[in-house]
């Protein structure tokens, strides 16, 4: 070659330190001329074949990531073989292939767990951002915990007492309460007489309005020598 063409051949070649590219101990620098990892860069870094760029200080990503063994294909955006965790904490242990957040989790969609899996914890906070809701896909709400602590069922809307129902409740052995208030007719079918096999009768009670049940009596005796029960029910109200 002739004098001027190897000066362009030695101008065409990469020069490290005006690259800012760097190279020690088998490392290799971009933005660091003491690179401590096989690859330590400074300022952020794209892979992709668009030439895509990425946030300040960050990393852009075109396709899927796998980190861990067994991820060399992996078919999620993100494949993770060990624990996450998400926060401002050090040190803070997730577990063994467990998800750790120290903060909010908001979620646009549903919730999907496999192998009847099921959500247990040992404390559940309701923050000042709306409560805690499990709703249904079509947005009905099921359950939610209030931030001020009370509990909604089959609706959102509160009132004074701490647990609210839209709907009916059911209970299979003992219901106590210090106070009983009804607002509407009560319906009693548990106590009811057989003749012949077939049941009769049923009782519905009406409460005053703007009173409250302060003791109820229940008598059930029978008469002479025939099948038939008689009951009586005394209510006091204050």
């Amino acid at each position: 070659p002739t004098q001027e063409q190897f000066a362009e051949l030695i101008d065409a070649g990469l020069n490290l330190a005006d690259s800012d590219l760097f190279e020690a101990d088998g490392s290799l620098g971009l933005g660091h001329d003491q690179p401590l990892a096989r690859l330590s860069v400074g300022g952020n870094l794209s892979v992709s074949p668009n030439n895509d760029s990425a946030p300040d200080n960050g990393l852009f990503v075109h396709g899927n990531v796998g980190i861990g063994a067994g991820f060399t294909d992996p078919t999620a955006r993100l494949a993770v073989n060990g624990s996450v965790y998400i926060g401002d904490t050090a040190n803070t242990d997730p577990g063994s292939n467990g998800l750790r957040v120290d903060g909010d989790v908001t979620a646009g969609g549903n919730l999907t767990l496999d192998n009847n899996k099921h959500v247990a914890a040992d404390r559940v906070q309701a923050r000042d951002s709306g409560g805690l809701k499990f709703a249904r896909s079509n947005g009905t709400t099921e359950l939610k915990i209030h931030n001020n602590g009370k509990l909604s069922i089959g609706t959102e809307s509160t009132s004074w007492a701490k647990v609210n129902v839209e709907g009916s409740v059911r209970a299979s052995n003992l219901l106590q309460a210090a106070s009983l208030k009804l607002t509407g007719d009560v319906q009693q079918t548990g106590f009811h007489g057989y003749k012949d096999g077939t049941k009769y009768g049923n009782w519905i009670i009406d409460v005053p309005d703007n009173k409250v049940v302060s003791g109820i009596h229940f008598e059930r005796w029978r008469e002479g020598d025939g099948d038939k029960d008689f009951y009586r029910i005394a209510l006091r109200y204050k």
